[in-house]
């Protein structure tokens, strides 16, 4: 049986249970909630996920910034983003032909980065209510490759 729960009760469950209880899961970067009341946990990424949205502090609002940008040198690691403490979301579109390449932090390097293809989409966004606010590197094995960049 699903249901969802008042506020105050996920926000109970929560402080008390520290996030062990089962049936509770974050499920997005803006730390969505969602309860399965049943005897069995649910858990994100299979048929068991919990398919209610609770979001017991209310809806969040930010401005969007944008900005676009080309890959400068094939194959070197450019600063897409700058890391921010107070980043909420943010979203890089590769808007080229050519497969570009994503990594976070100062030292980027292909041999830790996530390949996006050509029209997908990078989300900061992790499991758990985490965004990652480490500074986000690109690059592509084709100078001049174009994409998007949208922050909150």
């Amino acid at each position: 049986m699903k249901k969802t729960l008042a506020v105050g009760a996920v926000i109970a469950v929560i402080a008390g249970a520290a996030f062990a209880t089962t049936g509770l899961n974050f499920t997005n970067a803006q730390g969505i909630i969602t309860a399965d009341l049943t005897d069995t946990a649910c858990v994100v990424g299979t048929s068991r996920s919990c398919p209610l949205p609770i979001a017991p502090w209310g809806v969040l609002s930010a401005s969007t910034t944008h900005s676009s940008g080309n890959v400068a040198t094939s194959n070197a690691f450019q600063t897409a983003l700058s890391g921010s403490t107070a980043r909420l979301g943010c979203m890089i579109s590769n808007t080229s032909t050519a497969t570009e390449y994503i990594d976070v932090g100062s030292s980027p390097s292909m041999s830790t980065a996530v390949a996006l293809p050509a029209g997908a989409k990078f989300n900061c966004g992790a499991q758990a209510g985490v965004v990652i606010n480490d500074q986000l590197n690109i690059t592509s094995a084709t100078a001049g490759s174009t994409y998007v960049v949208w922050a909150q």
